[in-house]
């Protein structure tokens, strides 16, 4: 992208910075050409000192790079004639051929910017006439504006597309089919959007597809058997990169500030009746899936509908490419491939609860796992297959021994089994003594992990503790329902995600903060600050409908305050050289 560009590119982000609460798409996108195949769109210029001042602050970001934005933008939005209540479009446009240049001398991009007074806004670039285009000069490169009614100036670093273009209304609509049914919803619903016509990029989303392969196959070929699969995975990313070209619509990105939180979407939709619009059209119920695992502290939590057949085929795919990694080797996915239980599934749940200790073999010792499946017992029958696969198999340095013990005790009424997996390592090996170090800090002395397995109705669970507790509430949940899925502080994160996701990951903060605190203390660390009593959810989801797919990332806005205040706790402390008190928060 050249500096022209950048230039324009660049205004519009820096105006961008006032987000409102609430957002809708700004009303002159009715009058950009339809021929745009890059748009970036924000719904309201005002509100900037109350939205963004207040989100920098709160990051302690005042006296660095953002600041310095904060500036540029407060001196954008006091130009004079510029209607800081309206709407503003960025829109790169596409030649006769339908290529999209954002490498050229001039190239096609127009600003829709809304004033209340044309001839002050112009004034304030020194603009000229020159007929019936004024020509200005904004930060030292040449600015061609005209003005084009209804409250709008129409600005351009290239002058015969300023002098040309003279936007009529009437193409809300085309732009409302083109981003479909979600694009349209998370348009409406972002402070800012960036909107692209993957059909103008699709030659470049070929490329890198290709080019990743090479990359693939180049590294397989120079590391031999230890990197089969790597070919196999270049292989996957290629066809999926072609798949996208070939059925691709339009690709969004978005943003948006509540009270809550902030949320980052990114979205695709995909042309009516191809392979991936019908592979993108089943909706999932991973949350329903998240309330068949207990409902107690967690530091990760998350759930999988397998019950469409793109996700089911992206779980063959990975099994394929984790098995050739290492042919006739096991591997540590070996125990976790869902490509060999796929058939028969429906969808998996897990939690990893808040365990006393992340370190020496702590870790997984409240991890829960329910497998939603039509026929428990045939799942049982490929873990035992696949433990007797492993059992006594070497990979480099590395000696598995597992175990599967049918029957091995009762809980609630329920016969379990029990599972074991023991990693031994070579010392004579070279890397053998750093490994283990790392190993045990993770599995403990044991270097392994053991737990249940329990067949429900419905499904398999699976413990990663041989602990009858767990187990018990594992059991519970699994048959009643009512567990985490249903807990208040993931509830309240779901909801600021799209609805009926495939896929469904929660961070658990107050957890995660515990454990953090915990470990910063063993090295004399501390946050500076006081940890707040409950923070809630980090949050990822995924939803497929209407052809569509529609991933949304919401961080509460309890992390960013905290955040704030352990960056200013810290700068503080290493402005003034004092130490500051360690963090504390309440025992649970």
């Amino acid at each position: 992208m050249n500096r022209s560009a950048r230039r324009v590119l660049g205004m519009g982000l820096v105006l961008s910075m006032s987000m409102p609460v609430l957002a809708d798409i700004p009303e002159v996108l009715d009058r950009v050409p339809t021929n745009a195949g890059l748009v970036i769109a924000i719904d309201n210029l005002s509100g900037f000192h109350t939205r963004a001042e207040g989100l920098i602050s709160m990051l302690s970001l005042d006296r660095v790079g953002p600041g310095n934005v904060l500036g540029m933008t407060k001196a954008w939005l006091d130009t004079p004639g510029l209607n800081a209540t309206g709407g503003l479009v960025i829109a790169f446009l596409t030649d006769a051929q339908g290529h999209l240049d954002l490498e050229g001398e001039t190239p096609q991009a127009a600003m829709f910017i809304p004033v209340s007074d044309f001839n002050a806004f112009a004034g304030a670039f020194a603009g000229k006439d020159e007929g019936g285009v004024i020509v200005g000069s904004m930060d030292g490169d040449t600015i061609y504006l005209k003005d084009i009614g209804g409250g709008y100036a129409l600005a351009s670093p290239n002058r015969d597309l300023a002098s040309s273009l003279n936007p009529v209304a009437g193409n809300m609509a085309s732009h409302a089919k083109r981003l479909g049914t979600t694009g349209m919803r998370v348009a409406s619903s972002s402070a800012m959007f960036a909107a692209v016509d993957v059909q103008v990029v699709a030659p470049m989303i070929t490329e890198a597809g290709a080019g990743f392969r090479e990359q693939m196959e180049m590294v397989s070929s120079m590391m031999g058997d230890q990197a089969q699969g790597m070919g196999a995975m270049g292989q996957l990313i290629e066809t999926f990169a072609q798949d996208l070209a070939r059925d691709g619509q339009t690709g969004l990105v978005g943003v948006s500030l509540a009270d809550d939180g902030v949320s980052l979407d990114l979205a695709a939709t995909f042309k009516d009746g191809s392979e991936m619009a019908q592979a993108m059209s089943v909706p999932g119920n991973a949350m329903e899936l998240l309330s068949h695992v207990p409902d107690m502290p967690y530091l990760l939590a998350g759930a999988i509908d397998m019950s469409s057949p793109a996700v089911r085929n992206m779980f063959k795919a990975m099994g394929t490419i984790s098995a050739s990694m290492t042919p006739g080797q096991p591997n540590m996915m070996e125990l976790f491939n869902l490509g060999k239980m796929i058939d028969g599934q429906r969808g998996m749940a897990m939690v990893m609860g808040n365990p006393p200790s992340m370190i020496m073999g702590g870790m997984f010792s409240k991890t829960v796992q329910f497998i939603a499946c039509d026929d428990p017992k045939a799942s049982i029958a490929t873990v035992t297959e696949m433990m007797k696969t492993m059992n006594g198999m070497a990979s480099g340095p590395m000696r598995f021994e597992t175990e599967f013990k049918p029957g091995l005790t009762t809980v609630e009424g329920t016969s379990i089994d029990g599972w074991g997996m023991k990693m031994a390592l070579d010392p004579a090996d070279p890397s053998a003594d750093q490994m283990q170090m790392g190993m045990m800090m993770i599995f403990g002395p044991q270097m392994g992990l053991s737990g249940y397995y329990a067949q429900v109705p419905g499904g398999l669970i699976t413990t990663y503790a041989r602990e009858s507790g767990l187990a018990a509430k594992a059991i519970q949940a699994a048959g009643a329902g009512g567990g985490l899925g249903t807990s208040a502080d993931v509830r309240a994160a779901a909801a600021r995600l799209p609805k009926r996701c495939v896929v469904a990951a929660f961070v658990g903060l107050d957890s995660l903060m515990q454990q953090a605190s915990g470990l910063m203390a063993m090295g004399g660390q501390s946050f500076g600050v006081d940890v707040p009593e409950s923070m809630g959810a980090l949050a990822l989801g995924i939803a497929m409908s209407d052809g569509s797919t529609h991933a949304r990332v919401f961080v509460p806005q309890s992390l960013l305050s905290f955040v704030g205040q352990v960056i200013e706790a810290q700068s503080g402390a290493a402005d003034d050289g004092v130490a500051r008190p360690p963090s504390r928060r309440p025992q649970s």
